[in-house]
């Protein structure tokens, strides 16, 4: 074995987990299974969710809130997935009953083909509830257990056909000890994989990470300084023992960033999008867009964009979250069009006139729903 460079820019020595192949090519579906978890001493304090996705009772697919099962099917055809996970908080905790049933639902519609895999901190595994999850068709599971909870990953070994650990870089002595200690338990048990993420900063974890004496990577916003070296001495060491039962997969927030989000966006884009929308290499839609339409106004920007339609299809002009001609509507406060539009100089005119230059211009939007607007170009800089 040597380590190796996947086409994601992250580093592995043995074969790539099939869970992360997908991932990286934009291709699985995240299912968040509510923010209820049992706060293990050990990681509690570097837990980067949200305060808004703590909420138990909050389920998501990727973006979207969940509020039946069709939502999943809906989200999953949005961007052509090739699988799914469960994340959370723990999927085996108070959610566990409507993991299962997601799970069956999902291989019952879009065929056993569907991979699907789940990641829990194993402090509310059983013997049974990994028979439930064989037997609904999981795939493989990933845990981040206690350091002293290392025994329930047993559970899942000749269960659940892939086993693995998935667990922080954390850049320490007694950590990187502990990742070692981790391999070796791995190998003894059987399991197949241990993936190792780039320990970053975030939102609901700085104050905590700064206490400890944890430093930002230079010319990053999230990674912490270290981690990927400390990542690198476990792969350099794995490599040298050269054990071909257990892989290691280093994922930096690079991988996730520009190729796991990028790709995803990519896909929803080319299947969701719009007729006045265009796709950008980055996966994000650009669009034109023109606010606070009333009286006078929006009957000359009717007529105004009549005649600029004689030039693009009528369809390209939309209410924004509707997708119907604006010809048809006259009620909304927002008009969203083809970006063409912009270049054209009578609607730079009439912008100007109304006095709405920056009020009037183009939209790079995120391509999920509703549309997450990332920036916005004034039409008098364009």
């Amino acid at each position: 074995m040597e380590i190796q460079e996947s086409p994601a820019r992250s580093l592995h020595v043995g074969p790539l987990p099939v869970g992360c192949q997908q991932c990286i090519k934009g291709q699985k579906a995240v299912i968040f299974a509510g923010g209820s978890c049992t706060q293990p001493r050990d990681c509690h304090w570097y837990c980067p969710i949200s305060k808004e996705r703590k909420d138990p009772t909050s389920f998501f697919i990727n973006e979207r809130l969940i509020h039946e099962d069709t939502d999943l099917i809906r989200e999953i055809e949005a961007i052509d997935a090739k699988g799914i996970s469960f994340t959370g908080g723990d999927p085996l905790g108070y959610a566990f009953p409507q993991v299962i049933h997601w799970l069956k639902f999902l291989k019952q519609e879009r065929g056993m083909r569907l991979h699907a895999h789940l990641y829990t901190n194993g402090i509310n595994a059983t013997l049974g509830k990994m028979e439930q999850l064989a037997n609904a068709g999981l795939n493989e599971i990933r845990f981040h257990p206690p350091m002293h909870g290392l025994s329930r990953v047993k559970f899942a070994i000749n269960r659940i056909p892939d086993v693995g650990m998935e667990i922080p870089a954390i850049p320490t002595r007694k950590y990187i000890k502990y990742m070692k200690k981790v391999v070796r338990f791995l190998e003894k048990i059987g399991a197949n994989f241990l993936n190792l993420n780039e320990f970053e900063f975030s939102v609901t974890n700085a104050t905590a990470l700064k206490e400890r004496g944890f430093q930002l990577k230079q010319g990053t916003m999230a990674a912490v300084d270290g981690s990927e070296t400390a990542a690198l001495e476990i792969l350099e060491w794995h490599n040298a023992r050269q054990n071909e039962h257990v892989s290691i997969h280093y994922c930096p927030i690079i991988t996730k960033d520009e190729y796991q989000l990028r790709n995803r966006y990519l896909r929803r884009a080319a299947n969701t999008r719009l007729p006045h929308e265009s796709p950008t290499p980055e996966g994000t839609l650009l669009f034109g867009k023109h606010v606070s339409v009333t009286g006078h106004e929006m009957m000359e920007l009717r007529q105004l964009l009549q005649r600029l339609s004689m030039d693009y299809p009528r369809t390209s002009v939309h209410h924004e979250g509707h997708g119907q001609d604006l010809i048809h509507q006259q009620d909304e406060l927002v008009v969203v069009f083809h970006k063409e539009f912009l270049q054209e100089k009578r609607l730079k005119l009439f912008a100007m006139k109304h006095g709405h230059g920056k009020r009037t211009g183009l939209v790079e939007a995120i391509p999920v729903e509703p549309r997450q607007e990332c920036e916005f170009t004034p039409i008098t800089l364009l």
